[in-house]
This record gives structure tokens, sequence and C-alpha cells, in this order.
């Protein structure tokens, strides 16, 4: 008998430990890695599932820059030529392929193949965070703001 209620509670602390684990896997993923994930999204083309990690003030402003390029208007973050296709998918979207199809996105050089692995550390200070990135010659700061108890990445102001 003495066997079996050991058996049982090492069967029950076993059990424990599975749902504890389970429960933490679930967690949302921290500015770091939801960085890591975004510069990935963005080295393999997946310029759809980039966008779905931006904050949503940041695909405000695209949303608002992309109408003005459509209706032909001036705006900062519009580009000079013409769009080459109607906007299908969230507004904002069309703007944001084009902006980062070009030389790289919004003007800077085209992100290396490693880019996710040049994430170096994360301050996360309330619902803002900051996270590290080495460049070939220094290291930059990406902003990140946490919507909904996610992390999303905010490239616009």
């Amino acid at each position: 008998m003495g066997e079996d209620r050991g058996m049982l509670s090492r069967g029950y602390g076993l059990g424990l430990c599975a749902l504890l684990l389970l429960v933490a896997c679930g967690a949302e993923p921290g500015p770091g890695a939801v960085l890591e994930a975004w510069l990935g999204h963005l080295v393999r083309g997946e310029v759809e599932e980039a966008f779905g990690l931006l904050c949503s003030s940041s695909r405000r402003t695209l949303a608002e820059a992309e109408s003005a390029w459509l209706a032909g208007s001036d705006h900062p973050l519009a580009p000079g030529d013409a769009p080459t296709g109607p906007a299908d998918g969230p507004a904002g979207l069309l703007l944001f392929q084009r902006l980062v199809a070009g030389p790289g996105f919004y003007g800077v050089p085209p992100l290396p193949t490693d880019a996710p692995d040049r994430v170096e550390s994360e301050i996360i200070e309330g619902n803002l965070a900051r996270v590290r990135v080495r460049t070939a010659d220094r290291s930059h700061e990406a902003r990140l703001v946490q919507e909904d108890g996610s992390w999303r990445v905010s490239v616009l102001p």
C-alpha cells in the first residue's frame, strides 16, 4: 500500500510538472523573440506575416500613407512612383510591401540573411521594450510595444 502511494505521488508530481511546462510554453513570446520572428519574415520575403507583427500605430500610419499614395497625394512615407496593383488585404499592406521590396526597409540597406540571429538584448519597461540588434558596424535599437498581451514591432512613430 505504501508503495502504491509513493507511485501515486510520483505520478502526481510528474503530471504537475507536465502541466506547468505546457502552461509555460503557451506564454506569449518576449520582445526579443518577436523581433527575431519579424526580421526572419522580412528576410524570407514573408511580408504579410511581418506586417501582422507591427503595432497598431505603425499599421495606422502605413494605412494613412497608403491612402495618400493611392490618391496621388504627398505623404512622407509615400514613394514617388505610382502603385503597381490594387490594394488587397489590410490597409497599409500594399505600401508596406512596396517599402520593404526596394533597396531595404525605409531607405536602409537590405537585411542580411542572418538578421534574426543578430538580436542581442532586450530591455522591458512596462509595455515598452527596446531590443538591440547588431549590424555590420554597430548596434541599433528597435522599439516594441505590448498590445493586448502581445509584443508588436513599432517601426514608425
